[in-house]
């Protein structure tokens, strides 16, 4: 849970679950472009569920003494930059942080496990972007 402010009235804070669906939301909208996988490179499709019925979600957020990590697993249409893909989601999930008045996350990283046409080739990129804490920008 992150604490967004506390007073004497009380405490207000935002679960991990709310910032973790709207990474979710972010990202399949760019859908015709890369959706969300397993870290395995597994597509996830509809529901995803564990044997023991547990939620799995694609996004996982780590808070840490230096701030919150976030990362998140890919397959991206052959032919798209992934630069580009990876600057959109990294801004969008800049503006979900703003939207709450939280600090930037400390660093965000996007695993590309594959490239799909007609079939998905495996792939293990990773794009970081990390943000410096003192003068809250990117490096």
């Amino acid at each position: 849970m992150i604490k967004i402010n506390e007073n004497d009235y009380g405490t207000i804070s935002v679960e991990d679950n709310v910032l973790s669906n709207l990474i979710y939301e972010e990202i399949q909208k760019m859908s015709p472009y890369m959706f969300v996988c397993t870290k395995q490179g597994k597509s996830i499709v509809g529901v995803y569920k564990l044997a023991s019925e547990k939620f799995i979600h694609p996004v996982e957020i780590d808070r840490r003494s230096e701030g919150v990590s976030i990362k998140f697993y890919v397959i991206v249409k052959f032919g798209e930059s992934i630069k580009s893909l990876s600057n959109i989601i990294f801004d969008r999930i800049e503006e979900i942080f703003d939207m709450f008045s939280l600090d930037k996350p400390t660093m965000i990283t996007m695993h590309v496990k594959g490239i799909y046409s007609k079939q998905i080739s495996p792939r293990n990129s990773e794009i970081v972007r990390r943000y410096d804490s003192e003068t809250d920008t990117t490096r």
